[in-house]
């Protein structure tokens, strides 16, 4: 089990609370973490697209000032969707659990790849390294909290901790 901890990034005490269908005080606060850090890397990111895109227009770069400027205006809508989906996450308290046979896949691009474990219809998204030690057709219980994503890209089920079920997988 403890290599499933690293893997995965949760705690006994984070699977207890998991169990009872809840998230623990930890991970409730890794993800507020998570959440901040990527807030104030984008209010970065706007307020220096925005001292360039002032710069270049005062100096001559009307069109590129304003394109500057348009991308700053998405960073805030951005900024807003964020804010307003934290909203609704806050209102979910519920670990969900789901328990069947593990399929693995990838998926890739020309800079990306990502790695998916599937169990009944839910897919989770999973490091490479806990890919690569998941068995194909093992049983999995997994704890996961549904549409959870702390940015603006679309929203996953969230894995929180995952068990392997030994008794269905030794049948």
């Amino acid at each position: 089990m403890s290599l499933w901890f690293k893997l995965f990034h949760f705690n006994p005490d984070d699977l207890n609370y998991n169990r009872r269908g809840l998230l623990s005080p930890a991970q409730r606060q890794r993800w507020q973490r998570e959440r901040v850090q990527l807030r104030l890397g984008l209010l970065f990111m706007l307020f220096f697209l925005l001292a360039i895109a002032l710069i270049a227009m005062f100096s001559g770069g009307f069109g590129y000032g304003l394109a500057l400027l348009a991308i700053c205006l998405l960073m805030v809508a951005s900024l807003w969707v964020m804010q307003r989906r934290e909203q609704r996450l806050q209102a979910i308290d519920r670990v969900r659990r789901i328990t069947g046979s593990a399929r693995l896949s990838r998926t890739r691009d020309s800079n990306h790849s990502a790695h998916w474990l599937h169990i009944g219809d839910q897919k989770f998204l999973v490091s490479r390294a806990a890919f690569h030690r998941l068995e194909r057709g093992a049983t999995y219980t997994v704890y996961y909290v549904p549409g959870w994503n702390p940015g603006f890209l679309p929203l996953d089920n969230r894995l929180v901790a995952i068990e392997v079920d030994d008794t269905i997988s030794a049948e």
